[in-house]
């Protein structure tokens, strides 16, 4: 049955071009020079090809969807991109605090219930968020670690994103999410449920389900939407990403439900397929 408190996110990115020179290259390397070396090393075909570690890029964009149940029952859908206008530092205070929400209803919602019933645990919904997105994330939160220390001190959200995030303590999640465990049964990332070893993309398996993505752009165009200040163009295309993921899962959700829990499911997807895009800058 569908987790009562979710969170689906994705990310967009460019290249951060000096870190890359600064660690990656030699003296005198621009970041074509880096490319070209990594090229070589790694026998791509092209510098298009190179695909940098997660640290080397710098965020412009995260899109989610959350969904929230009310104590009486009722459900909330958001669906939400932080612009690039908001600077990377930005986003990313804006997406702990998304977090911190989140963990805050779900924590208040688990207490309404009988203690048989608890604990409410949020999951986290991505695709290739293990490998890319959760790793970027981290990285370059840390580049601004002195802003997150103050942001934590004067936002109780930030500190709740953060802290509960981080929070390794309980391995095998009788109480509380341990998000960052590789097996984390609240880190759902659908690569692994869905590709396993031949890593799918997300447009081939949305292409192989009929649903729609990829229609506001391609994610080698982001770079060129970011010089030429077209960011709304980016956030569409980040929040389709996320639309696109969480209907997949959806889509899997179907195929291991009951009869009865079948109807569910394709009213949610009917109430996702409705929601209108915030963007927020």
């Amino acid at each position: 049955m569908l987790p009562p408190f979710l969170i689906v996110f994705d990310i967009e990115t460019i290249p951060d071009e000096s870190l890359a020179v600064q660690v990656l290259g030699e003296d005198g390397d621009t970041f074509e020079d880096v490319l070209e070396k990594r090229r070589q090393k790694y026998k791509k075909d092209s510098i298009e090809d190179v695909f940098l570690p997660p640290a080397f890029h710098q965020i412009t964009c995260i899109a989610y969807f959350a969904r929230l149940t009310n104590s009486d029952g009722t459900v909330e859908r958001h669906l939400g991109a932080f612009s690039p206008q908001m600077g990377e530092e930005g986003i990313l205070k804006a997406f702990w605090k998304t977090m911190g929400r989140l963990i805050l209803k779900a924590q208040q919602f688990s207490d309404s219930l009988p203690p048989e019933e608890r604990p409410v645990i949020p999951s986290i919904i991505t695709y290739n968020g293990k490998l890319f997105d959760i790793p970027a994330i981290l990285a370059r939160t840390m580049k601004y670690r002195d802003v997150f220390l103050e942001a934590k001190m004067e936002d109780k959200n930030v500190a709740r994103g953060l802290s509960v995030f981080l929070d390794d303590g309980d391995r095998w999640e009788r109480e509380k999410a341990n998000y960052t465990h590789p097996y984390s049964r609240y880190n759902i990332d659908l690569i692994e449920m869905l590709g396993g070893r031949s890593k799918h993309t997300l447009y081939a398996m949305c292409s192989l389900c009929n649903i729609p993505v990829k229609t506001e752009g391609k994610g080698n165009e982001v770079l060129s939407y970011y010089k030429n200040g077209e960011f709304e163009k980016i956030a569409r295309y980040c929040a389709e990403d996320v639309k696109a993921t969480y209907m997949l899962y959806l889509n899997y959700l179907l195929l291991k439900a009951n009869v009865q829990k079948m109807q569910t499911i394709r009213e949610e997807m009917e109430s996702v397929k409705a929601l209108e895009l915030k963007i927020i800058a």
